[in-house]
């Protein structure tokens, strides 16, 4: 008893899309020869970013507190004397509204010793785009499957499967050149009303997937198909 023939392709598609989050990080650092003193000051300047982020919360999906360092320096020239105390902290932003990165970033100059590090442009994890490109990339294995089908003088006549080959993600070759920025503030310039500029890079999402289809049985009466 003769088997169905069958066909498997891959099936491929990109899709570009505007990115949905941007993610900062803002840090804060504080030094001094006394230990409390050294912790008030980062205190200060920590509240200083917490009000920042306040001011800009119409903007923001998440803020988070990553990471609070405080720590003597020694000096080396002497068995645990200490030198100084130095105190850094990091807080996460991830914005939704692009309109307030700027507000952002030029509200961290305003606080001393301070540096701002992005934007990291991403889609959202549950964003359609993911679903557009596995539709489409389905949609391009049907396209292969049927014109291969064709070259045979057949016809697809049912799925025996389809395999998920999941899901690539990226910002493109330019990312290098747009995709974040960095800056350390000492203390406020004299160049009141700073602003940025910043262009959201461009998210490329591919979807691919694996099919495989049951045939007619070809027409081969006319020989190799061209």
């Amino acid at each position: 008893m003769s088997t169905s023939p069958t066909v498997s392709v891959r099936g491929q598609a990109t899709i570009m899309a505007e990115p949905e989050l941007a993610t900062l990080t803002i840090s804060v650092n504080a030094q001094g020869s006394d230990h409390r003193a050294t912790m008030e000051l980062l205190s200060r300047r920590a509240e200083a970013v917490a009000t920042l982020v306040a001011r800009c919360s119409d903007g923001i999906d998440r803020s988070e507190t990553a990471r609070l360092h405080v720590y003597a320096e020694l000096n080396h020239k002497k068995t645990e004397k200490v030198r100084r105390y130095v105190g850094t902290t990091t807080t996460t932003l991830v914005v939704h509204d692009f309109a307030v990165l700027s507000d952002l970033i030029a509200g961290v100059g305003d606080i001393d010793l301070s540096s701002v590090a992005g934007p990291w442009w991403r889609l959202r994890e549950d964003s359609p785009v993911y679903r557009e490109a596995r539709l489409a990339a389905a949609a391009d294995a049907m396209v292969r499957a049927r014109d291969y089908a064709a070259a045979f003088g057949a016809e697809l006549t049912g799925l025996v499967e389809i395999a998920d080959e999941g899901m690539s993600h990226s910002t493109g070759p330019e990312f290098a050149a747009q995709g974040a920025m960095s800056a350390a503030f000492r203390s406020r310039g004299d160049d009141e009303g700073a602003s940025f500029d910043l262009q959201p890079v461009r998210q490329q999402v591919v979807g691919q997937v694996e099919a495989r289809f049951l045939l007619t049985q070809p027409d081969l009466s006319s020989g190799v198909p061209a």
